[in-house]
C-alpha cells in the first residue's frame, strides 16, 4: 500500500509539473502569434467596397487606404491580403484582413 502511495504521489508531482511546463509553452504560443500579427490589420468600415468577382484584394486595399486614409502606400507595401468570411457570401461588405511587409507603414 505504500508503495502505491508513493507511486501516486510520484504521479501527482509530475502531472502538475507537467500543467506548468503546457502553460509555460501556451503562453510562449501566444507571444509569438502576438508578435506575428503586429504587421497584420483589418480594413472594415462604410466607405469599404463590397467584394466582387474579379477583385483584386491588394489593389482594393491601395485604394481604399489612398482614397480614405490619404497615405500613400503601393502593393509593394502588402505581403498578402484577403477578404475575411465565406466565399459562398458574394457582394457583401466583408472586411479584409492585410498583411504589410513593414510595420512602419
Amino acid at each position: 500500500m505504500d508503495r502505491k502511495d508513493e507511486h501516486i504521489n510520484q504521479l501527482e508531482t509530475e502531472v502538475v509539473t507537467l500543467e506548468n511546463r503546457v502553460s509555460q509553452l501556451e503562453n510562449q504560443i501566444d507571444d509569438v502569434s502576438q508578435y506575428e500579427r503586429r504587421d497584420t490589420v483589418i480594413i472594415s468600415g462604410p466607405s469599404f467596397p463590397q467584394e466582387t468577382n474579379s477583385e483584386s484584394a491588394a489593389d482594393v486595399v491601395v485604394d481604399t487606404i489612398r482614397e480614405t486614409l490619404k497615405i500613400n502606400i503601393s502593393r509593394n507595401d502588402i505581403n498578402v491580403a484577403h477578404r475575411l468570411g465565406s466565399k459562398t457570401k458574394q457582394n457583401q461588405k466583408k472586411p479584409m484582413i492585410v498583411k504589410l511587409h513593414s510595420r512602419q507603414k
